[in-house]
């Protein structure tokens, strides 16, 4: 089974593609000044190429100046994924924190240091978030639960 995770941004979107437990890609889509179009295509393409079963993205934060931007990039791929058919699951910031590393108010860091710690080496932050959602939700498949909104 495949599955991406997502760090949503409409300049800077993180994924993450798994497959049976198993990275097998990871990396950010850069786009220009807010392109929604050319993130749209970008990651239509990344999911048409993997056709994953599940993609999860990380939620939106609340009370913070990236808010809109974050809210309009997870609308689009919410697009995109309806229109192909795949389940999507959304995970709060600190759900999949707390999850993942045990603590919902975990800075960045952290994130980085458990990924390095499992021998995943990232290049940026929203790698290593998309990264961290695609594992939160396999360690819930694997314990057989699921905080994820669907």
């Amino acid at each position: 089974m495949k599955i991406v995770g997502v760090d949503p941004g409409v300049r800077n979107l993180g994924f993450a593609v798994f497959e049976d437990k198993e990275l097998i890609t990871s990396g950010v889509i850069v786009t220009g000044e807010r392109s929604y179009v050319e993130l749209f295509l970008r990651f239509s393409l990344l999911l048409y190429y993997h056709h994953p079963r599940v993609v999860v993205v990380e939620g939106a934060f609340q009370r913070s100046k990236f808010a809109n931007p974050h809210i309009e990039a997870i609308a689009l791929i919410k697009t995109v994924t309806e229109a192909m058919n795949i389940n999507t699951y959304t995970y709060a910031p600190s759900t999949w924190k707390k999850i993942l590393l045990s603590n919902g108010w975990a800075k960045k860091e952290e994130a980085r240091e458990y990924l390095k710690s499992l021998g995943y080496e990232v290049k940026s932050q929203h790698e290593a978030d998309a990264i961290c959602l695609a594992l939160t939700y396999l360690k819930e498949e694997k314990e057989n639960v699921c905080y994820g909104r669907r």
